[in-house]
């Protein structure tokens, strides 16, 4: 037996169909596992009656079962799926394989015998393929068809075994005697083959297997995958703005210390070799990105890193269709098309994206960018962004036209950034990600990239287990239609609106040093209720000997484990909350209500009680069944319905917790209270205080070093300023890394903030971090003085959408959105005159005017009324209504400002 890597397994023309990464692909006839929608106990019963009776599904395995659905599921080859009763639900194949049998990255045991098989067919399909091109050759004179035809009629007579028409037939006649002898010599390759297993020619020799030709062992541990080629690229859109042409390309092939460097570009260097990167020049875009190609698939590289795979590799493949770097020819795929969450694959290779990692591992970071990750990772000293994308499009008009000077500049910003990912891989951050993601992708069976691609990777084996345990699909019980998914996203709020009233901090305006960001863990507290359903969870928390940074990541695993609980319970909660508000605002009690609602059960007949249970009962059948003399006698129907039905709502709630994990909701609020409580008497013990909240992340102020801690500390913040509006909505700011945290100053405009903002509160933010307190004040008064002299610049009240290039502003009391010219679209013109466009947005249709920016007529009491907002949220917590002083029409004196700095030292 051999150990040979499984690359892919899908579902393919209701086959299971395994690829073995050097060896080759085939199918085999594994049975699925149909299961039925949830039924009543009569409805299955009826069901399992059917199968019995029908001659074509009668000999297929099936079982029943019964806790805590009723479930019928039968065992079948896919193909049957067409005759199986409507009951049974479709789908789902390639993920029941991957959860049978093994995921891609995968060892499997094979015979030697069995690869030898693979071999031979490798060997027959570039045969057939060299007799092709040389029929194509011997007939060039002659159309297409005509070559396909007497390449077709050819190999029916092998396959149908004609052999003797090989001398009669008129097409034979005209082909050379080698080429038939060629097609003889593949068909004896073809009868061997068939000797051993099912072979179907379909244009590549397919073979059948009805047992599994292998033994899965394990998937790829931490040692081999750093034994694996790698590659890191990335790519250059210099003009993206006017023409998304790539004109640059990086790869960095690393094996085992060993590295080939390589630049593809449109411009010329005038040097073989740049920093150590061999540099290979193009005439054009289609030139250069095939020759990328050819270059990945003649290196192989098992593992592809880009920063951000999504943009790097899509753009690649539009730009040419056949940027096939998988198997089977295959381009690179978004795997999850979700918007904002797409996950890209290539089969036969696995996509690490370093910018995935990023966000899993930092998101405690003012951003996720390469420049943040790479100060973060390797020091403030390692990377700086070198050339501004305004910079580097003058910089490639200039390479473009023989600029050697300007093509070397940008050469060198590209393989920094190409080199910088190659840092990051090599560095412990990413080394103990990949060594335990690798630990948790084998033993929960799911796919590397997926863990490294996001925290909720994890739960496609709590999907699994679910499937074990309750014997359907998961998502066909809580996402099968619009509503439960809207339903879901409502819980998803409540839990965070939930953690957030849980901790019940108020912030306080000021200026905090020595702030430590802390991540909630909340999946490790609720570990022994999760671990009732899904067993196999424990490895996950009882992980030893571990920094803050893999503390961190590991808690955001644990965490999405725990979120399908805590959202059904929050969903849950909230039924409960209204039910207890309801029983107090009539002066009930739990005690006293529920002896009612089960003598009110009781009472229903079984016609009532099937209506009762989906909420149908009438209003008359309820009167019938209470008592004159009992407890709600006093009550309108109206309002023993709307208490008898939500009462049934929380029943239904509490059964569904208990089935699906096992857990009663008292179990999950004891807990979460506990871990409440600990965080809480930590923090009073060593003298913590707790400044902020945002989402699972807890701001301290204090020393500690949070060894001990039962939350995660990820972060040291030396200064950061807390402030409260005069609404009472508070915001967090301090500055890592050169960015601020939620604030943006970037130089140029965004949907959000413009030019004049990033002027105003970002060197006010600056003085305040600082503790100048004078220079903060005096900068928001001087801004805000040239605003109402309406001194301001059009191009710093501008925003801009950046996917877009749209730019927005306010004029004559509205918004208005415009682009640029030249503008190549249909436009229409307007009363004055102005030409614009009509585009949809958020689901309205808008104009989008021509025009530049020079024209634009702002609105200064709109600009004004903003940046007033802007400045209350800033300064109403220190300086209370004394803020408004800095609108008034009479300027401020200097020693006013003075105050109002010493009232904030103060």
């Amino acid at each position: 037996m051999l150990e040979v890597l499984l690359s892919e397994i899908v579902h393919r023309k209701d086959h299971m169909f395994v690829t073995l990464r050097g060896y080759g692909s085939f199918y085999v006839n594994h049975p699925h596992i149909f299961p039925s929608q949830i039924l009543s106990a009569e409805n299955a019963d009826a069901l399992e009656q059917r199968l019995r009776e029908d001659p074509s599904l009668s000999q297929f395995p099936r079982r029943r079962l019964t806790k805590p659905f009723n479930i019928v599921q039968i065992d079948a080859p896919i193909k049957t799926k067409t005759i199986l009763p409507k009951e049974f639900i479709w789908g789902h194949y390639t993920e029941q394989m991957r959860n049978m049998i093994a995921n891609p990255g995968t060892w499997v045991a094979a015979d030697e015998h069995f690869l030898y098989l693979l071999k031979l067919k490798k060997q027959f399909d570039a045969g057939m393929q060299d007799v092709y091109e040389k029929i194509k050759l011997h007939f060039s004179e002659n159309a297409p068809n005509f070559q396909t035809r007497v390449y077709n009629e050819l190999n029916e007579l092998f396959f149908e075994n004609h052999l003797d028409e090989l001398t009669t037939n008129i097409f034979m006649q005209r082909l050379p005697e080698a080429i038939i002898e060629q097609r003889r010599a593949l068909h004896g390759v073809y009868t061997k083959i068939q000797q051993h297993c099912k072979a179907i020619w379909t244009g590549t020799l397919d073979l059948h297997f009805d047992e599994l030709p292998f033994k899965p062992l394990r998937q790829l541990n931490y040692e081999e995958l750093k034994q694996q080629k790698w590659l890191f690229l990335d790519i250059e859109i210099p003009h993206y703005q006017t023409d998304n042409a790539i004109t640059w390309v990086g790869l960095l092939y690393y094996e085992r210390g060993k590295e080939v460097k390589e630049m593809h570009t449109l411009s010329d260097l005038q040097t073989d070799v740049h920093e150590g990167y061999r540099i290979v020049t193009h005439a054009t875009q289609t030139e250069l990105v095939e020759a990328v190609r050819a270059s990945i698939l003649k290196e192989d590289p098992y593992i592809v890193s880009p920063y951000n795979a999504r943009f790097d590799l899509l753009q690649l493949r539009e730009r040419d269709a056949e940027f096939s770097i998988g198997e089977h020819n295959s381009v690179p795929v978004m795997e999850v098309t979700t918007k904002f969450l797409e996950r890209i694959g290539i089969k036969g290779r696995e996509v690490i994206d370093l910018l995935k990692w990023a966000q899993l591992s930092f998101d405690f970071l003012p951003n996720q960018k390469l420049e943040m990750t790479a100060k973060h990772v390797l020091g403030d000293e390692r990377f700086e962004k070198s050339i501004t994308y305004e910079e580097m499009d003058a910089l490639e008009d200039k390479a473009r036209t023989g600029n050697s000077d300007a093509a070397k500049t940008i050469a060198s910003y590209l393989s920094d950034d190409v080199d910088v990912l190659r840092d990051l891989f090599l560095s412990p951050e990413f080394q103990h990600s990949l060594k335990d993601l690798s630990e948790l992708a084998g033993q929960f069976h799911v796919p590397l990239s997926w863990m490294f691609y996001s925290s909720n990777a994890i739960n496609h084996a709590q999907k699994r287990s679910y499937f074990q345990h309750v014997g359907i699909y998961r998502d066909e019980v809580f996402l099968k239609n619009k509503t439960m998914i809207e339903q879901r996203a409502k819980g998803k709020a409540e839990m965070r609106r939930m953690f957030e009233q849980l901790f019940d901090i108020t912030p306080e305006t000021g200026i905090y040093h020595n702030v430590h960001k802390t991540y909630i863990s909340h999946g490790y507290f609720l570990r022994y209720l999760l671990e009732r359903r899904f067993s196999e969870v424990m490895p996950l928390f009882e992980r030893k000997h571990l920094n803050n940074h893999q503390r961190f990541y590991l808690s955001r695993f644990g965490n999405a484990v725990a979120e399908w609980m805590m959202i059904d319970y929050c969903l849950l909660k909230g039924r409960l909350d209204d039910f207890q508000w309801k029983l107090e605002k009539h002066g009930l009690t739990e005690s006293q209500f529920n002896p009612f609602f089960t003598a009110f059960e009781d009472a229903l007949n079984e016609d009532e009680r099937r209506k009762f249970d989906v909420y149908q009962l009438s209003s008359r059948q309820v009167q019938s069944h209470i008592p004159p003399d009992s407890l709600m006698k006093d009550f309108s129907l109206d309002q023993i319905v709307d208490l008898l039905v939500l009462k049934k709502r929380v029943d239904r709630g509490v059964k569904k917790m208990l089935g699906n994990y096992k857990v009663a909701p008292f179990e999950i609020a004891a807990a979460l209270e506990y871990m409440k409580d600990l965080v809480m008497k930590f923090a009073d013990e060593r003298n913590l205080k707790l400044i902020y909240q945002e989402g699972p992340y807890l701001y301290f102020a204090g020393d500690d070093d949070f060894e001990k801690s039962p939350v995660r500390k990820v972060d040291s913040i030396d200064t950061a300023m807390v402030t409260v509006d005069d609404k009472g909505a508070s915001k967090l700011y301090y500055k890592r890394h050169g960015y601020f945290h939620n604030f943006k100053v970037v130089g140029h405009p965004t949907n959000r903030w413009t030019l004049f903002d990033q002027e105003t509160f970002g060197p006010f933010l600056n003085y305040m971090l600082q503790g100048d307190y004078l220079s903060a004040l005096d900068v928001i008064y001087r801004q805000t003085d040239l605003l109402m002299a309406h001194m301001v610049e059009p191009e710093k009240l501008v925003m801009r959408a950046k996917q877009e290039h749209r730019y927005s502003a306010f004029e004559h009391g509205d918004k208005i959105h415009f682009y640029l010219p030249p503008f190549s679209g249909e436009t229409i013109k307007d009363d004055s005159g102005r030409a614009y466009t009509v585009e949809e947005m958020r689901g309205e249709e808008i104009k989008v005017f021509i025009m530049s920016i020079a024209d634009l007529q702002p609105d200064w009491k709109i600009y004004l009324n903003r940046h007033q907002g802007k400045v209350l949220a800033m300064l109403h917590g220190f300086l209370g209504e004394a803020v408004y002083s800095f609108f008034e029409k009479e300027p401020l004196s200097e020693s006013a400002l003075e105050r109002y700095a010493d009232t904030m030292s103060v």
